[in-house]
């Protein structure tokens, strides 16, 4: 690996790490799932011991639910400040603190939480559902989507549920083999009853419930504010089932989604949900070692580490114009998603 951005990506962590340390008391303070569900990934990846415990009892004591759910309250799942999130990817944080908590060794955590995260998983397609409704406890069964499934399958990864990882990668797989419109969008998800959901364009306010990003990559939009993370998750998880199985036709997949991800306007490089381009392709690299992947993971990793704050943060320019402006559950998540995946790049792409 090029040793200047070797150095930029290991000056970021430690910035980034640094400035979490130093927020540790406002950090207290905060009463979302949103602020921590990544926070026991992180402090796993980076080998902080101490604080990889700090969190697998906070979120043991503060958000883990009878049911095995992970939320603020008993009808309250998080996202305070991104309702929109959780309305349409409900189990997208329970994915990746499963995850988190299964390599930092809470297994008593993951024994709670994993089974009320795989209920989620369509028996038949492989995918996951994306909504819950948390008055009536009850999930809504008519649909599944992308990013929901790449969070389950990552959990069900780190916790060797290889037979059902694999079922989630096949949806993965078919979605992007069914889409009708392949070099024009990139729908995420799956109604049971009709198909692939393509009635999105309505609203363009990333905000909103029924805002099209949420369910549509478009070549059309200005890519600085389309979510290519739903094209760079799928890629990562592809990769990770391909070592799995040594079933090519996932790299055959990932291929795919990274070529859709080339069709998107200039601005796709600089865009603050490319972390997930700059994960799934240093992945592609180390199974395939296309210089394509790697060339992809250093420019995003170079800009991603260019736009980072002198203080440590970053500013998600999709939704956020400063970090004034940005709520500091939205800049903790920031931060703990990028040190990660960080760190899952430089080992993909050295080892």
């Amino acid at each position: 690996m090029d040793t200047t951005i070797l150095n930029s990506l290991q000056t970021a962590i430690k910035r980034g790490l640094d400035w979490l340390v130093a927020q540790d008391a406002k950090i207290n303070e905060i009463k979302d799932f949103a602020a921590h569900y990544k926070a026991a990934y992180l402090y796993a990846v980076t080998g902080m011991s101490e604080r990889s415990r700090k969190y697998a009892e906070l979120l043991a004591t503060s958000y883990l639910r009878k049911d095995g759910d992970l939320r603020m309250s008993d009808d309250v799942k998080g996202w305070q400040h991104m309702p929109a999130s959780p309305h349409n990817r409900y189990i997208y944080g329970n994915g990746w603190a499963v995850a988190g908590l299964q390599k930092i060794g809470a297994y008593g955590v993951v024994a709670k939480a994993l089974p009320f995260l795989e209920k989620f998983q369509d028996p038949l397609s492989g995918g996951f559902y994306s909504r819950y409704d948390i008055k009536q406890k009850k999930i809504d069964r008519s649909r599944t989507d992308t990013s929901s499934t790449c969070s389950g399958t990552l959990a069900l990864l780190a916790c060797g549920k290889f037979e059902q990882a694999v079922k989630g990668a096949d949806y993965l797989v078919r979605m992007m083999e069914d889409q009708p419109q392949r070099d024009r969008f990139f729908f995420t998800t799956l109604v049971k009853e009709s198909g692939i959901f393509t009635d999105v364009f309505h609203n363009e306010d990333a905000t909103a419930f029924d805002s099209r990003k949420h369910f549509c990559v478009s070549t059309e939009h200005n890519a600085l504010y389309e979510m290519v993370w739903f094209l760079g998750m799928p890629m990562k998880i592809l990769g990770l089932v391909y070592e799995v199985t040594s079933d090519k036709k996932y790299l055959d997949c990932a291929a795919q989604y990274f070529n859709f991800f080339n069709k998107l306007s200039s601005e796709r490089w600089q865009n603050n949900s490319g972390t997930k381009i700059m994960w799934g392709t240093s992945e592609l690299y180390h199974q395939t070692k296309k210089t394509e992947y790697y060339d992809a993971a250093v420019r995003y990793a170079t800009w991603l580490t260019e736009s980072q704050l002198e203080s440590g943060e970053w500013v998600h320019s999709l939704w956020y114009k400063s970090i004034e402006e940005q709520p500091f559950q939205a800049t903790l998540d920031l931060v703990q998603e990028y040190v990660s995946e960080f760190c899952d790049t430089l080992y993909a792409i050295c080892r």
